[in-house]
């Protein structure tokens, strides 16, 4: 059993299955869904770069580090952010203040966040 080869294939499955069930979510219309599959796929994301940084040639080796902690920056990103949707927000007892800076739909501080972390996963791969 090698885990240096199951670990990122498991990574890669989780970010396969995570990507699926977010447009099935979308299409049905269930936002709860679709952040819970959102605060998933980092850590799948995570595992796949590891393998991809574990398979790099060492002459690659600065590029791929480069790639892992831009790849940790964005899990640490994109968890904030779905883990508010899924507990503050919905909770629904914020102030309208409150609500207008953390709901995704108000393009408010969260949505930014979310912006910024999926730029720092382009960076990343």
């Amino acid at each position: 059993m090698n885990l240096n080869k199951m670990i990122p294939q498991a990574g890669s499955a989780i970010v396969t299955v995570t990507v699926f069930l977010f447009a099935l979510f979308l299409i049905i219309n269930y936002s709860m869904g679709s952040y819970f599959v959102c605060l998933i796929l980092p850590l799948g994301f995570i595992m796949m770069t590891a393998g991809l940084h574990n398979e790099c040639e060492s002459d690659r080796k600065v590029a791929a580090n480069i790639g892992m902690v831009l790849a940790a920056v964005y899990c640490t990103f994109i968890m904030l952010v779905y883990f508010t949707q899924l507990t503050t927000v919905n909770n629904e007892q914020l102030t309208e203040q409150a609500a207008n800076l953390l709901t995704m739909g108000k393009c408010g501080l969260i949505f930014n966040f979310d912006l910024l972390g999926y730029g720092i996963m382009a960076l990343s791969t």
